[in-house]
């Protein structure tokens, strides 16, 4: 796999994201271990999903709900 390398992944409520690697060994962790192995984006339009229900960054990454939703499984 090459940085620019594009790859799709069909998600459990049937929509379809398309996703590019943008880094390899490249970013650094936020816990400072190393590089991050891979860095992507989704190139997919239209998704939109706040950090929060009240649409606010209140707590951070850390404490938000999008976080927990992404990590659920």
């Amino acid at each position: 796999m090459d940085a620019d390398t594009e790859f799709s992944m069909k998600l459990t409520d049937g929509k379809t994201l398309t996703y590019r690697i943008i880094g390899i060994n490249h970013d650094d962790p936020a816990g400072g271990s190393g590089k991050a192995g891979l860095t992507f984006l989704t190139t997919t339009t239209g998704i939109w999903s706040p950090m929060n229900a009240i649409d606010t960054n209140a707590g951070g990454w850390e404490k938000s709900e999008l976080r927990q939703k992404m990590n659920s499984g």
